[in-house]
């Protein structure tokens, strides 16, 4: 799981108060702010989070279910 070291939320916070100016593509920039917000809020739900782990830790080539996309 990404983890989330405090300047990054710092960098973020600043960000969503308008406080930044971007000098990197702005796609890369709001795609990487977008994937901090998602794994923030994934792991504010605890059963969320568990899954993740659960899944994670799970050998791909022991996995018993496969996916009928």
């Amino acid at each position: 799981m990404l983890e989330i070291d405090d300047y990054e939320l710092e960098i973020l916070n600043a960000h969503e108060k308008g406080q930044l100016k971007t000098v990197a593509r702005k796609a890369e920039f709001f795609r990487r702010s977008t994937a901090i917000k998602e794994t923030l809020f994934l792991h504010s739900m605890p059963d969320v989070h568990a899954s993740i782990k659960e899944g994670v830790s799970e050998p791909l080539d022991t996995s018993a279910r496969k996916l009928d996309w």
